[in-house]
Order: C-alpha cells, then structure tokens, then sequence
C-alpha cells in the first residue's frame, strides 16, 4: 500500500514509475506540455556555433543541418550531442551560466540558437546586450497541456516554466502541497503561487526523482519513530 501520492507534469518512464512504486509511492503522471518540431525552420546545411538549450532543441533540427560545435545547456543534452559526433565546447546547469561563458570567451562566434517559440529571454538578450551574433530559430512549437485533477496529492513535480503554467490554468497549489522542482527557473515560476518548494541538487529527471524519493523515505522513518505503536 501506497504511504504517499504524487503528481508529476511529465511523462516518466516505466523504470522511473517503477522506483515510486518501490518505494511505497503512487505516481500519477500526465504530459503538462506538448511539443511539435517546426516543421518550417530554415537551417543553412552546416552550423558552425550552434547553443542548445534543450533535447527538445536538438531533436527538433538534428537531421536538418550539421553542427560541428555546440554550447549546451544540462548533462543529459551535452551527452545526447557528444553520442551524436558533435563537439562541445562548454555545457552548464542553467542558461545564465552558458551565457557567461559565452560572454567570457566566445564573443566572436557567430551562434546558431534554436529555441522553443515561447522561450525564456535570457539567451538573446544576453547576447544582444554584449553585441555576439547569433541567429534565433523557432525549431519546435510548445503547447499547453492543462488538466484538472481532483485529487489530494501530496507532492507535485515540475519540469519546467511552462509545465507550471499548464498546471496552474486549471488547478491551484494548495498550501501543504509539496512543489518539487527540477531547477532554479521552475522554482522562479512557482515563487508567486507557493513557498513550499524543494529544488533538486542538479537539474535532471534522474535527480529530481531522487529528491522526492529521498524526502518522503525520511518522512516515513520520522512518523515510525514517533508512532507509539
């Protein structure tokens, strides 16, 4: 029997379903977000600087163009692109830190910077602001997904700026409600509507998971300790 019930705004897979389960954690997952490649992006056939700031980025234009050197924003991605023959000059956790670097050693280059059609601005105003050259393209479309629940969870999962705005058109976080939130820009999204929030280490799925796994496995523990029974 299930302790606790969580709510997670993406898909996770089978295995990831699987760690919940084990864990005395019943998960219900749903898509808050739906994503279309741009099916009309115009890609010149071999990028030379090319700044990635999602796997979604990266699906949407890899067999549409050649990139010989990638600047990349999270592990996951970074690793996607190096599987893939590309060379990456610089990967970080978050947008503003890439752009530092950029900043710092890279002003030169011209980029390539394929990006959702509701993109955050931190990229191009960074780059705009320190005059580097880059051309933006709209490699894939971002939908909302909202959906109402009912139920009493305990925790709910976020992945992303626009994963909270789906969620947020049709549901409101109640004030005991748990907000786990795979990085800093998610939590910013949250600030407004919550202040029980708990940000994973790194941002990643896999670290995320291990967040909520780790706080409720203590939870339990406590409540036995002080169980009279």
């Amino acid at each position: 029997m299930a302790n606790y019930h969580v709510l997670s705004t993406k898909l996770l897979s089978p295995q990831q379903y699987l760690t919940f389960k084990t864990n005395k954690i019943l998960l219900t997952h749903y898509p808050s977000i739906k994503i279309v490649p741009n099916q009309a992006a115009k890609l010149p056939a071999n990028i030379e600087h090319a700044i990635i700031t999602s796997q979604n980025s990266f699906k949407a234009i890899k067999d549409k163009t050649n990139i010989k050197k990638a600047y990349v924003v999270g592990e996951k991605t970074a690793t996607l692109l190096e599987m893939a023959g590309i060379s990456v000059i610089c990967w970080k956790h978050y947008a503003v830190d890439l752009l530092e670097e950029i900043i710092a050693k890279h002003q030169d280059a011209h980029f390539y910077f394929p990006c959702s059609s509701i993109r955050r601005d931190t990229i191009p105003e960074g780059l705009k602001q320190n005059n580097i050259k880059f051309t933006e393209v709209t490699a894939y479309h971002t939908s909302l997904n909202p959906k109402s629940f009912e139920t009493d969870f305990d925790a709910i999962l976020f992945f992303s700026p626009s994963g909270v705005n789906s969620y947020l058109q049709k549901n409101q976080l109640k004030s005991d409600v748990l907000a786990f939130c795979i990085g800093t820009t998610t939590a910013q999204a949250l600030k407004t509507h919550t202040q029980n929030i708990i940000i994973a280490e790194k941002p990643t799925v896999e670290e995320l998971i291990a967040t909520v796994i780790k706080y409720f496995k203590h939870k339990i523990t406590k409540n036995n300790k002080q169980s009279p029974y």
